[in-house]
């Protein structure tokens, strides 16, 4: 349901309704280490790795976001709060915070400290699906009903696009920021421009 490339281009790690995430060698196509977590009842719905490569998210259907050290490949901290399935994650560019998407909202946790230290509501039942840093850190984008973007450091809310005519599933900044991307069940994929 969910791939994520490490930071230095060799691996990736794919997350799995099967309960599983896997650790695979992009050069060979070989599945280097496959990870069952027997606490996990429903499966995985996203993963990402930190920026330093050293750590990785993984956002269950049962509610729980765990990090898990990406050499041992064990559970170094596991996140509650939320109310529904993790839909996607996305760390900072400076990989201090960790933001994630599902039914109830976006919830912000600050890895130094280990907690939630804000929880944005999501804008309508049908909950945000994707939630993504720009590589700068500046903006935090989040796509459910429609597409929010709040400043990266105070999270105050900067702008709202309502353009797409049903759920927005993803959303993507470009390189520098200046653009982003977003797909809909509307059957489109839009460009924006900031």
């Amino acid at each position: 349901t969910s791939v994520s490339f490490h930071p230095l281009g060799d691996y990736f790690v794919s997350a799995s309704l099967d309960k599983t995430w896997a650790f695979h060698d992009v050069h060979t196509g070989r599945t280097l280490r496959r990870v069952e977590d027997h606490q996990i009842h429903s499966g995985y719905h996203s993963c990402e790795f930190h920026p330093d490569g050293l750590i990785l998210a993984t956002g269950a259907a049962d509610a729980t976001v765990r990090i898990w050290d990406a050499k041992s490949h064990n559970n170094v901290a596991t996140f509650e709060g939320h109310t529904g399935p993790i839909s996607d994650i996305s760390f900072s560019e400076n990989g201090f915070y960790l933001a994630t998407a599902s039914l109830d909202g976006v919830k912000l946790w600050d890895l130094r400290k280990l907690k939630n230290f804000l929880s944005i509501p999501a804008t309508s039942d049908a909950g945000v699906h994707a939630v993504s840093f720009d590589r700068s850190g500046t903006f935090l984008a989040m796509a459910g009903s429609d597409i929010q973007i709040v400043h990266g450091k105070t999270f105050s809310p900067l702008q709202t696009y309502t353009d797409h005519t049903a759920a927005v599933t993803d959303i993507k900044f470009g390189h520098d920021a200046s653009w982003f991307a977003s797909s809909s069940l509307d059957r489109t994929v839009k460009i924006w421009s900031q």
